[in-house]
């Protein structure tokens, strides 16, 4: 599983992902053996072999079908190149295998399909470290005969088609190695009224598949014990390569639940998913747009669903517990809590829960409503967020409101909001974060969003209120010409002139980046966000 200690912050985009997206926006691939509609080009193929013999090669698509049609064929790198990536689809009806052997990555961004009873075998670092298999911009592998063998980083994987047969699999196997063999739609199995997987232990590959219109309803909460909801109630396996397309969860009972689309309660992996869809009618409950609570690993994952009137929600993940990462991932969508009780609303997490739960390389563009503790990234936060941003408006109907973050208690650096903040009447309001408390700490940070709010207790354009008066900020800004907060003493409502917050007009902000922050870490150009300063490693979309 990927750790902080395995794998720094800096270092988690250099990964398959990366790779995948780059050639997803048109950028040629170096160091790569490209699978593509091109003409051959610097490959030597000979008794069912093909390997490099420059950095840079191409494999005709069509070249590969008609090998496959007779005989096995292995694709190494070599020579330079590193990973392999496909990028035109191609499809075999024979018996053969398909190898792909990198040294690094292998990247999915075009369908290939396995028409008959083929096989295929896929290695990454094999020789090298840091890869891994990733699949992007409809890039999938399909298996058309359940009988094929899938065999990844020397594991075989049983293939599944269907909800119901991954279920039956996995209740008889809880620890097993299992892939979805093709894209499902689950309407046709109704409305589940449990999760369909109880708990997961083992590793479950999507392939890049899509299972669309899951249905989760009327589900059978008990009371004293925590209803876990979603595809998988409880995982601490690893799930990834997954898609959910128009996932439905509501009426979740009356008792503690944790409910998310694909996953109710990680303590695992969660890598490279994603969801769109509609949560709601879940009393009490925390709710993510992709996973309940996590106190694992959610790396490279986004969801777009709404969310209504929900006691605590996110826009991904509705807590980030104890030991949790949350890393290169985003949210969408709408989360409407417009009832009271919404509270800890926000467009990425929740709850970010406490000093081990950490979020970074990660941002929302979800639009927020709540009562109180409404952040445009995370609605309560007393972990760690790093090189984070929000973009999507934020409303907080009662009190503790930022366009970051509703209420922090942790380390904040290298983040901003550029959303628009709403107050309600007599609120605390924050440009970036609504109220501190006393392990508050924020550096490296700025707001530029616009803020309305009607007679606010407290107004600030970095921060609404700092509640002990022991909050530390360091080269801290916000832009008090796109804000409205025009006063340069107002950067923390009602501490005039707090030390190391500082107002800037936004021509200041479009100059040249604010005193303190790092040229290798934030950028500064016409055409990004605005002109105002971004992350290099995390650009907006």
């Amino acid at each position: 599983m990927i750790s902080e200690t395995m794998q720094p912050p800096q270092m988690i985009q250099h990964t398959a992902i990366g790779f995948a997206f780059i050639l997803v926006m048109g950028t040629a691939a170096q160091a790569a053996v490209t699978i593509s509609s091109d003409p051959t080009k610097n490959m030597k193929c000979a008794h069912g072999v093909c390997s490099p013999t420059a950095r840079d090669a191409v494999l005709n698509a069509v070249d590969l079908a008609n090998m496959l049609a007779s005989s096995d064929v292995k694709i190494k790198t070599g020579n330079g190149a590193l990973d392999i990536a496909v990028v035109s689809s191609f499809s075999w009806t024979s018996g053969s295998r398909l190898t792909l052997d990198a040294q690094i990555n292998v990247a999915f961004v075009a369908p290939v399909d396995v028409a008959g009873i083929g096989s295929v075998t896929i290695l990454t670092n094999d020789g090298g470290t840091g890869g891994d298999l990733a699949f992007a911009g409809g890039g999938q592998l399909g298996f058309r005969d359940m009988s094929s063998s899938l065999n990844l980083n020397g594991g075989n994987y049983m293939l599944v088609n269907d909800i119901a047969t991954l279920a039956h699999a996995i209740a008889l196997n809880p620890s097993g190695l299992f892939a979805l063999a093709n894209h499902y739609n689950a309407s046709v199995d109704g409305t589940y009224s449990n999760s369909p997987i109880a708990s997961f232990s083992g590793t479950f590959e999507g392939l890049g598949n899509t299972i669309s219109n899951l249905t989760l309803a009327d589900i059978k909460s008990k009371k004293g014990v925590v209803n876990n909801i979603g595809l998988f109630a409880t995982s601490s396996g690893t799930i990834r390569d997954i898609n959910l397309v128009n996932a439905k969860v509501t009426a979740g009972g009356r008792f503690d639940i944790w409910a998310g689309t694909l996953v109710g309660y990680n303590k695992g992996t969660v890598l490279q998913a994603s969801a769109t869809g509609e949560m709601g009618e879940v009393h009490p409950a925390t709710v993510g747009g992709l996973v309940g609570g996590n106190e694992g690993q959610i790396v490279r994952c986004n969801a777009a669903t709404n969310i209504t009137d929900v006691l605590t929600m996110g826009g991904l993940v509705g807590q980030n517990r104890a030991s949790g990462l949350i890393a290169q991932s985003h949210a969408d969508g709408i989360l409407n809590g417009s009832l009271q009780y919404a509270n800890e609303v926000g467009g990425l997490v929740g709850i970010n829960w406490d000093t081990t739960s950490t979020i970074t390389l990660s941002y929302s563009t979800a639009t927020v409503q709540g009562s109180e503790f409404v952040g445009g990234l995370v609605g309560v936060n007393h972990g760690i967020v790093s090189l984070s941003f929000s973009q999507g408006a934020v409303l907080g109907s009662h009190d503790q409101v930022g366009g970051l973050i509703g209420i922090n208690g942790g380390p904040v650096a290298n983040s901003y909001s550029v959303g628009p903040v709403t107050g309600g009447h007599q609120t605390v309001v924050g440009g970036l974060i609504g109220e501190t408390f006393d392990s508050s700490n924020v550096s490296q940070a700025y707001a530029a969003g616009p803020i309305t709010v009607d007679d606010p207790i407290f107004l600030g354009g970095v921060a609404g209120h700092d509640h002990s008066g022991t909050g530390v900020f360091t080269n801290t800004y916000w832009d008090m010409t796109s804000t409205g907060v025009a006063d340069p003493s107002e950067g923390v409502g009602g501490t005039p002139n707090d030390p190391g917050v500082t107002g800037l007009t936004n021509k200041q902000f479009k100059y040249a980046l604010p005193a303190g922050f790092d040229h290798s870490v934030w950028g500064r150009k016409k055409v990004i966000n605005g002109g105002l300063p971004y992350l290099r490693d995390n650009p907006p979309p």
